[in-house]
Order: structure tokens, then sequence, then C-alpha cells
């Protein structure tokens, strides 16, 4: 290679992180050892600069000459290879497939599989840089190849994460602009007269998927349904199985389960015919979180612990970053909250290590999620608006839409309506521009909280109208039995029981088919507390006690303390102190126990009322300035409001017994 050439290139050092540059070393050491003996290297590079810097690297360094090998089609790669015998085992060859983004992985990986013999044989010196999705896939496929090699190992253009940085100042998020480029250049493509099938598939394939990293669902959808009858026509099974694939996830955001299900069970059998594990193990994941989505939590686990399980053994950290937030979120959904909290801190670890912005942003909202329901509303809000941040910086509208939704639920576990009114109007705004049903059913049905909160009930209901609509159309039963339950308790606030109670049955008929455990136990709570406020005890305390068994067989803590609450006030209405104390200090114990500060301190004035009604007055006040305090530290207007009641009628007491 020309030196002036040579010199142009940009350096290693100029492009790579400390925690790359750290690997090099390794790569120095073992080309300084090739003159004499066999040796494979294998480079993933994520740019084309990087590529050409550990080309010149690899020149510089070698103590024997270097022949480049420009692969600029599949057959050239692979007769390389097939005629490794009139390779000159004096040189080192340098195969750059990073110059070729198309190469087919599986095919290259299964030739190198055929050929790998040939590197001793022939006592050949090669060293290969590809794409980092090239590396994966062979690792992944040809793994007998890749474990004779003297090194293997991704690295990163530094450069380009930098330039991610600075689009945030410059307004334009980097997958906004790559999403304008490929449309660019498909529309500039489609003018051709004499276009490619392949070469027009890869170009709606990218417009396709950086209109869905940008969450513009139906424009995706359609580009992938024009390059699945492409590929269908050519007849590439890899292709038609990463297309239904991603139809399938466009579905899925949409909230339509029986579609998404649809396509991804056409994608799974394919994409095990051609042995591609790595979108086999995708999909996998993709299934349980249908099966998620749909309540059935059990089954859910089987795809998503089988998932891990396969992209552990390939070292697709990726995967096994989402699938640990897949099995994370299960566990929360069962109440598990300690096992979902080490779920997603090793998710948010390994996602920190790939700098991979969009993981790291889905599992610091599940983070904040943990935290929202031990009432611990400060700490969550720390995260999701982290995660926010970071969505707004990569562009991901659904992201975005999410998070400004769960700031608003936090608002209003707060009782700041006002203000979590606004992010959830902004939060369906995002919702309803990309077509996302499945939030904007959750969204109405948060908006209809609030109206509730402030008394308006019939606005309240007509939102959760609205939001149990969206959800028969889309087919999602959590969200038909969470708004089915919703519409029950606000009929019980306006005391039309005969109503409230066949809306909670409903409810709790779509929890039982959903296999959704924790939350048939709470529909089974609302019915008792219907029966409660009619005033049939021995029914509202069957419907209670079973509702409890079940929160302590699943270990659902939030569940049973929530219960035993509930019992606790059925005992108080039946003016049977001693046994309401009972079950509220049970209660109580438990909420401090899972760190519950809004369970510890509704807990806390549940038993100062009772020692309260038994005059016992002194230990009372002790009860009500320590739910108070809590309160005013976590930001509980409710728990504050109520508390200072509870403390001005005490005093009031107190001063007429002098």
């Amino acid at each position: 290679m020309p030196q002036d050439l040579k010199n142009n290139r940009l350096s290693i050092d100029s492009l790579l992180s400390v925690k790359d540059k750290q690997q090099v070393p390794y790569v120095e050491d073992i080309i300084s050892h090739t003159r004499d003996n066999p040796a494979l290297l294998l480079i993933g590079v994520d740019s084309f600069a990087l590529g050409e810097a550990f080309a010149a690297f690899i020149e510089d360094k070698s103590p024997i000459p270097v022949k480049q090998h420009d692969i600029e089609t599949k057959e050239k790669a692979f007769n390389i290879l097939k005629n490794a015998e009139q390779l000159d085992h004096a040189f080192f060859h340098l195969l750059c497939f990073f110059k070729n983004e198309s190469l087919p992985s599986q095919e290259v990986a299964s030739h190198l599989i055929f050929y790998r013999d040939n590197i001793s044989q022939y006592q050949l010196k090669i060293v290969i840089i590809s794409s980092h999705e090239l590396l994966k896939t062979i690792i992944e496929k040809a793994y007998d190849f890749y474990s004779i090699s003297s090194f293997s190992g991704f690295f990163t253009d530094i450069s380009q994460s930098i330039q991610q940085d600075l689009a945030e100042y410059e307004g334009t998020p980097v997958p906004v602009k790559e999403y304008e480029k490929n449309l660019e250049a498909l529309a500039k493509y489609r003018k051709e007269k004499d276009f490619i099938s392949e070469v027009l598939f890869k170009k709606l394939f990218n417009a396709a998927s950086s209109a869905h990293e940008i969450s513009k669902l139906d424009e995706a959808l359609k580009l992938y349904q024009e390059s699945l009858n492409i590929a269908k026509e050519v007849d590439n099974k890899e292709y038609t199985a990463k297309v239904l694939h991603n139809i399938g996830k466009i579905f899925l955001a949409k909230g339509n389960h029986k579609k998404a299900l649809n396509y991804f069970n056409k994608a799974l059998p394919t994409a095990r015919k051609i042995n591609d594990s790595k979108t086999e193990s995708s999909i996998l994941g993709y299934i349980g979180l249908v099966h998620s989505n749909k309540g059935d939590i059990n089954e859910a686990f089987k795809y998503h612990e089988k998932a891990l399980e396969m992209h552990r053994k390939v070292g697709d950290t990726e995967g096994e970053t989402s699938e640990l937030i897949n099995i994370g979120s299960n566990y929360a959904s069962k109440g598990d909250l300690a096992e979902a909290s080490e779920c997603f801190k090793e998710a948010l670890s390994i996602s920190k290590i790939n700098g991979d912005l969009d993981l790291q942003s889905t599992t610091l909202s599940h983070i904040g999620n943990i935290f929202r329901v031990k009432g611990r509303f400060n700490d969550s809000l720390i995260y999701y608006k982290e995660a926010l941040r970071i969505n707004k910086k990569i562009g991901n509208l659904q992201g975005e839409a999410l998070n400004l939704n769960n700031i608003g639920a936090v608002n209003l576990s707060k009782g700041e309506m006002n203000a979590a009114l606004e992010y959830f109007k902004e939060s369906l705004i995002k919702a309803e521009m990309i077509g996302d049903f499945r939030l904007k059913a959750r969204v109405l049905g948060n908006i209809g909280k609030i109206f509730e909160n402030k008394g308006d009930l019939d606005k309240s209901l007509k939102h959760q109208k609205y939001s149990l609509s969206i959800a028969r159309k889309i087919d999602n039963l959590p969200l038909m039995f969470t708004a089915l339950g919703n519409i029950g308790l606000i009929h019980l606030e306006k005391g039309n029981f005969y109503e409230a109670l066949e809306h909670s049955k409903s409810a709790l008929e779509l929890a039982r088919k959903a296999g959704n455990l924790e939350e048939e136990a709470e529909y089974l709570g609302n019915i008792g507390s219907i029966y409660l406020k009619k005033g049939d005890f021995e029914k509202s305390l069957k419907y209670h006690k079973e509702a409890l068994k079940i929160s302590k067989e699943i270990g659902h803590l939030l569940g049973e303390s929530a219960t035993l609450a509930n019992i606790g006030y059925m005992y108080s209405r039946k003016e049977d102190f001693d046994k309401a104390l009972e079950y509220f200090e049970k209660s109580l114990s438990i909420s401090k126990n899972i760190g519950n500060l809004y369970g510890e301190s509704t807990g806390l004035l549940n038993v100062g009322n009772i020692y309260f009604n038994n005059e016992n007055f002194d230990e009372s006040l002790k009860y009500y300035k320590k739910a108070l305090e809590i309160a005013q530290k976590t930001g509980f207007k409710e728990i504050i409001s109520n508390a200072r009641k509870n403390i001005d009628t005490l005093n009031t007491k107190l001063e007429s017994l002098k």
C-alpha cells in the first residue's frame, strides 16, 4: 500500500475508548509471533474508519509482509479460503470483510466452518476484519472456526459515540438523522431503471428499521411489508425470518397480540430452518412478551428463560440484557420485587458496559417502577427522568411517551393532580403520534384516576370506558381487567353496588383467564370491599381471606399487606378493635420489611386510629406523628392531610377532657 494513503488513515488511538485500547496489546503480541506459526485473528469493528485503521495497524506491526484481500463479493471471500493451498504462507493475509456490509453472515459463517482446517494444514496467517454483526455470527455459527483463533474481539469507534453526544446539542437525535438518510437513499434507488432486488430489499429494510427505531410504526410496517414481498420473491429465508420478526414487534408495540404472535410463529420455524439461533432466541423472547402482556406470566417465563439461555450460550450480551429485563418484569408482576431488582441491576450493569443507551433507559424505567411500587416516589422520579433524558437524546418517541406516563403516575400517587395531568396529556399525544394503542389505553385510565381523585366520577368513568374500548379492540387482557376493575371501584364510590360487583367480577374472571394471580387477589379484595360497604361482613371476610391466601402462596408481599389492612378495616367497621389492631399491625410490619413507605405511613395512621378508638391517646399521637413525618419526607399529600386532621381531632379531644 502506498505510504501516503496509509498515513492518511486515522490511528486506532484516535478512535478507540480506553477500554478498547486495552485489547490492542494482545493483537500486537499475536501479530509479532506470526513469523513462524499459523495464526487467525478475528476483529469486529463498528465503522469503516475503524476497519481502515486496524488494517493500517496490522500492516505496520506485522513482522512479515501483509497482503490485503478486499472482499467485494461473497464468492471472492469463499474462493480465498477454498483455495487456501495457493496462499503464500510467508504473507500475513488480511481479509477486509468490513468493506462489504451486504455479505450474508450465515453463509460466510458456514463457509468458514467448512474451510477451517486449511489454516493449520497450510500454516496460514490470516486476519479477518469484519462488522460486529458478522463476527457475532461467526462466534455463534462457526464455533469450531472461532475456537481455533488466536484472538477475537469487538472494537467500537469512540468518535461515533461522541457524535451521538454532540447530536443532542445540534437539535436532531442521531436515529432521526439515520431515518432521514435511509429514506433519501431509498427514494434515490427507486428511481434507478434497472434495480437489483437484493439491493432494494436492503434499502427498504434499513428505512423500515430506522422508522421503527423512532417509533414511526405505521410507516415502518408499510416498508417492512414491501421488503417481505421481495424476500419471499428471491426466496431468502434469512431475510424472511428477520422481516417477519420485526413486523411482529410492530404489532406487539401497537398492542395487537394476535397479529404479533402470528408473525412470530411464522418467523420462528424459518429461523430454525437456517440455524439462525440469534434470531430464534430473539423471537422466543418476544413470544414471551406477548404472553406477559396478555397476563400469562407462567408461560412467559418459559420463553424468556429459554431465550436467556440461548443468548448467554453464544455471548450475545444485548440479548441477555433484554431477557434479564423481561424476566425481572415477570418477577415484578408476581410481586417478587427482590428478584426483579436483582435482574434489573444486572441488566443495567451490562447495558452500561456495552454503552447501549436504549436498554439503559428501559432498565432505568423498570427500576423506577420498583421504587414506585414501594412508595419511594422521589427515588422513582430520579430513574424515570434519567430514562426520559436518554429517550430524548436517542430520539425514542415510544420511550418518551412511556416515561412521561410514568412520571405522571408518580405525581398522581403523590397527590399532585395538575402536574400529573400535564405529563399524561403529553404522553397521550406521543402515544397517538406513534400509534401505540396499548400505552394510549393506559394513559386514558390514568387520566380517569385524576378525575376520580378530583371527585368528578362521571368524567372518570368516561375515560375508563375509553380505555376499556381500546383494550378490547387490541385484545389486551391486562388492560381489559385493569379498566374493568377501575370502573368497578368508580361505581362503588357512586354507591352503585350492583354495577360495582358486576365489573369487579368481570375483572376477576379475566385475571383468572390470564393466569395473573396477583391481579386475581386484587379483584377478590375489591369484591370483599364492595360487600364490606354493603355491610355484608361474612362475604367480605370470605373474599378477603381468599385474596390473602393467594398473595401468601405467590409470595406477593404488597398484596398480602393490602389485604391484611382491608381485613383490619372490616373488623374496625364491626368495632372489634382488638382484632382490627392485630391485622393492621401485621400489614404495617410487612410494609416496613419491604420498604414500602406509602404502605408504612398508611399503616401507621390505621394503627393510630385504633388506639384513638381505644382511648389510648398517647399511643395514637405517636403513630400519627410518625405517619406525618414519613409523608412529609416522601410528599404523600393525602396522608399529610389525613395525619394533620387526625392530630387536630386528637388535640381537640384532649382539650375537651381537661
